[in-house]
């Protein structure tokens, strides 16, 4: 098995463990758990907006999402033997948190959340995925050959 096929594989699985601990936010996190006086902990929330909370009405950000979706696979599809493994991995990533959060989107209205920790917004596994998928382009793009800013 290839390299790019077992990243897709690992990926794939990071999918379903992520609808898995929405699945399981929803039926056991209504009352909550927390450690550390409330600073850490695990309790549902329902974000009817997009990233951290910003309020948009569902049709609109149902329609970006998919576009985002959309257009970050077709990136995907044609650059697939020329992206590195990081690279792959990092927008399958991104590509697997975003559909997540548009599937809650879409069959509840809001997204599911319930990760705290201190003073961040309340979160889920989607948002680290493509938080770290984009920390990983980042770090890509600026080791890269040539990428070097010099001195005026």
């Amino acid at each position: 098995m290839s390299k790019r096929t077992t990243i897709s594989i690992i990926a794939f699985l990071l999918f379903v463990v992520e609808r898995l601990t929405k699945f399981l936010a929803l039926r056991y996190l209504s009352e909550g758990f927390f450690c550390c006086q409330k600073f850490i902990g695990l309790q549902l929330f329902h974000n009817p907006g997009i990233a951290f909370g910003l309020p948009l009405p569902t049709i609109i950000s149902l329609a970006i999402s998919l576009i985002i979706i959309l257009a970050l696979i077709s990136i995907l599809i044609k650059k697939h033997s020329r992206l590195s493994i990081w690279s792959l991995f990092a927008g399958e990533l991104v590509v697997i948190g975003a559909i997540s959060n548009l599937l809650d989107k879409f069959y509840n209205q809001q997204i599911i959340d319930f990760i705290i920790l201190g003073r961040w917004p309340v979160f889920n596994l989607a948002d680290v995925f493509i938080v770290l998928g984009i920390l990983i382009i980042i770090i890509q793009e600026f080791r890269k050959p040539g990428k070097i800013v010099q001195k005026r």
